[in-house]
């Protein structure tokens, strides 16, 4: 069985504008090449302005994808078209490792968890995701749904983040 996730030498440069004509390339993700099995986890850790978020959001193909190539169970998904990666983003996710940024804090816990079933048209939202915040340890999952991300620790947010992935 092959790697769930591969990127192979992904490259991710940004043109910046420095001055009134002149440009620079800032090469936010330079030749990258790693390997994930299905059931693995992989955690990025680096400084500040390292390129870690850059990374993620490459392998998700949120970012574009400079030079090398990204592929998902075997499919290479480097130049797929956008509207053709809904299979894709429904199986893979990231978890970022500040979630008050990554998380609507206008919506609650329950809304925030229904909105990716809401974009893949999955059916028992409410069941799904007092499901998913069980899952995660966060309970009784009826009120913890009710809450807003300001009334939660900054663990019980991570948790949200990975109930939500």
């Amino acid at each position: 069985m092959g790697a769930l996730l591969t990127l192979d030498q992904v490259k991710v440069h940004f043109a910046v504008r420095k001055m009134l004509f002149s440009t620079q390339t800032v090469r936010a993700v330079d030749g990258v090449s790693l390997s994930l099995d299905a059931g693995e986890t992989l955690s990025v850790v680096g400084e500040s302005g390292s390129g870690k978020t850059t990374l993620g959001r490459a392998s998700l193909r949120l970012a574009p994808i400079t030079e090398g190539h990204l592929a998902f169970d075997g499919q290479d998904i480097t130049s797929v078209r956008e509207g053709k990666l809904n299979w894709f983003r429904r199986r893979a996710q990231a978890v970022f490792q500040d979630p008050y940024s990554s998380i609507d804090p206008f919506m609650n816990i329950q809304q925030i968890l229904e909105e990716p079933l809401q974009i893949h048209n999955i059916g028992d939202r409410t069941d799904r995701v007092h499901q998913a915040l069980e899952d995660v340890r966060l309970s009784p999952a009826g009120e913890i749904a009710l809450k807003y991300p300001h009334m939660l620790s900054g663990g019980q947010r991570q948790r949200v983040g990975i109930a939500r992935a």
